[in-house]
């Protein structure tokens, strides 16, 4: 069994909410018990990566600027990376 890592979990988060998504569907393609979901999003708005909306009771989360370039840096790192035989 392959475990993501702290980033990965981190980059598939930001990967998702790209497509403005509600709060079932991310922690559903997130793949993460609710506990560490609700950890792994706290940490990525204090970052400012990502933004909770909450209208009319649903909660929306939204990639920001800072996040996607975050996203595309560590996508280009990983690259890099694997090129070496590097696993993350």
């Amino acid at each position: 069994m392959n475990y993501r890592s702290q980033p990965q979990i981190c980059a598939d988060l930001l990967e998702a909410s790209q497509s403005n998504i509600h709060q079932a569907q991310l922690l559903s393609k997130a793949n993460l018990p609710h506990s560490r979901f609700k950890d792994y999003i706290r940490k990525l708005a204090c970052a400012g990566l990502m933004v909770e909306i909450v209208s009319d009771g649903k909660h929306i989360f939204v990639i920001t600027d800072r996040g996607r370039f975050f996203l595309q840096e560590y996508k280009r790192f990983y690259s890099v990376a694997e090129a070496f035989g590097l696993e993350l």
